[in-house]
């Protein structure tokens, strides 16, 4: 999941409460990397204090948001941008897609 939330650099940013953070959070790798990262979750969390550039006691109340900030990064993950590129986006949609399918078949039968 964390990685899906990884391809929104300016949702990130937002999300920091540093909208008009001009780095380019380099610490994220391209997307076509993005699901080789073995700890998304840690760097999910890198990102978001990078982009908040924020320091000391402040960062360390930062980091304490941190379920809460992944939580409205889901919520708003826009699946019509990047997100989609991933493949295990992909495969995570057609699954909703064959299930959706199996269930309208089965009302379909009902009927």
């Amino acid at each position: 999941m964390e990685t899906w939330l990884l391809t929104d650099r300016e949702a990130i940013k937002r999300i920091a409460g540093n909208a008009d953070y001009r780095g380019k959070l380099d610490c994220i790798p391209a997307i076509r990397r993005l699901e080789d990262v073995r700890d998304a979750k840690g760097l999910l969390l890198e990102a978001l204090c990078e982009a908040s550039e924020t320091q000391g006691a402040r960062l360390r109340k930062f980091k304490n948001r941190f379920f809460e900030m992944r939580a409205r990064l889901a919520f708003d993950l826009n699946t019509s941008g990047p997100v989609q590129d991933l493949p295990s986006y992909q495969r995570f949609r057609g699954k909703i897609t064959t299930f959706a399918q199996r269930k309208m078949r089965g009302l379909a039968g009902a009927m």
